[in-house]
């Protein structure tokens, strides 16, 4: 079954997904999916940098944090699904003509003054990085990056023999990844001894921006019960609450105010790593080292809804229990109301939900099952769901 989209139509009053306009729109997606996939890894990586880039400069609130901060590790076929996800949320993107002129190189510059005019583009004019730091600069870690940013502004300043107070290291906690690499790539075309990260560990433990890897793991600390002893038992739900708290906390803590960061991101990101975010996290600040510390915090923060606002909400039916069940029983439903408000309306076309279904997060599957009990009282009511689905094949009944 081809891909499809998540049509949400700003104009729709209901909020529900998809329109008129819907056989276009997955057209037109399709196409364009069939396009990415005919480019490789590498050439993915560039081109969606630079629609997060043109997204970005959309808004009028800088925003942290995005894609750079862990293209390097991603896959081919979550990079697609995650361009696909941004053509959907800016369809202007769905056009080829848009989607080329935003990832094209950068227009050419024409030098005028003699008859000799040179036309040439940034790229051809900025030195090309081949092997080097450029082939894993983006497996390496903030800190790392950090240190060898560092490292490499030094090294810049006694070449240069400036002794200067003050400098990188003053606003360095603030810069996103691309930028850290940015400063990195670019002191290392100026310096070929700086294009190795062997290099630049020994320079940087030389100017003691790092520790040697023994005495990194003596100081090290050891987390001994607290979040480590049961963290692997919580739901990626609640591991994403926590993470979110994590980060709003460090931003508390250190008076940042800025759009973006984790929240970009967080829902591409596995158990694993969510766990390591948080643990991460309980290191630095021992007061989040504990699950009810950031459920409160999560609550506060309106990260994560409290037991109260989540059976008030609605007074009863499907509200009282629609957000402890896992996601495939969404699916289901989800489908099962569909299929219900078709028959009832006697609409007979093909495609529609079942085509993205998988496509679509938990709340919003849950907005579409809570928008159709609206719709059907009749709805609200998990066995009438599960009846229904059993009944339309779109589970099998329990033994």
């Amino acid at each position: 079954m081809g891909f499809t989209s998540i049509l949400v139509r700003e104009n729709q009053p209901s909020g529900r997904i998809g329109g008129g306009d819907h056989d276009i729109t997955a057209y037109r997606l399709i196409n364009m999916r069939n396009h990415l996939n005919e480019k490789s890894l590498d050439q993915l990586k560039v081109e969606a940098l630079k629609m997060e880039k043109y997204i970005h400069s959309k808004s009028e609130f800088p925003i942290m944090g995005g894609l750079h901060d862990y293209i390097g590790s991603i896959k081919k076929e979550e990079l697609v699904e995650i361009m696909t996800r941004m053509m959907l949320n800016n369809q202007e993107l769905l056009e080829i003509e848009v989607y080329n002129s935003v990832v094209a190189p950068e227009k050419k510059l024409t030098f005028l003054g003699d008859d000799n005019s040179t036309t040439e583009t940034e790229e051809e004019r900025e030195p090309k990085m081949v092997g080097g730091l450029v082939d894993y600069i983006w497996r390496q870690t903030d800190e790392t990056l950090r240190q060898w940013a560092l490292t490499c502004d030094k090294f810049d300043k006694e070449k240069r023999n400036i002794h200067v107070l003050g400098g990188l290291h003053d606003y360095i906690d603030v810069l996103s990844r691309e930028q850290l690499m940015e400063i990195i790539l670019k002191h290392s075309r100026t310096y070929s001894e700086l294009n190795s990260g062997v290099s630049l560990n020994k320079l940087a433990m030389t100017y003691g921006f790092a520790q040697p890897e023994e005495k990194k793991e003596e100081t090290e600390p050891l987390m001994v019960g607290g979040l480590v002893d049961y963290i692997w038992r919580e739901s990626e739900d609640v591991l994403r609450q926590w993470a979110l708290t994590c980060e709003r906390y460090e931003k508390e803590r250190k008076n940042i105010h800025l759009l973006g960061g984790l929240v970009n991101y967080v829902r591409l990101l596995n158990k694993e790593q969510l766990m390591n975010i948080i643990l991460d996290y309980a290191r630095k600040y021992p007061e989040l080292n504990s699950r009810v510390e950031l459920n409160n915090l999560a609550q506060s923060y309106g990260i994560a809804p409290s037991e109260e606002e989540v059976l008030l909400k609605m007074g009863g039916g499907l509200h009282d229990y629609i957000w402890r069940l896992p996601e495939e029983t969404l699916r289901q439903w989800a489908l099962t109301c569909d299929k219900y408000d078709r028959k009832t309306r006697n609409v007979n076309f093909r495609g529609g939900l079942v085509n993205y279904v998988r496509l679509l997060k938990k709340e919003e599957l849950i907005q579409i099952i809570m928008d159709f009990a609206k719709q059907y009282p009749e709805l609200n009511s998990a066995t009438k769901l599960q009846e229904l689905a059993t009944s339309y094949g779109l589970t099998t009944p329990e033994n």
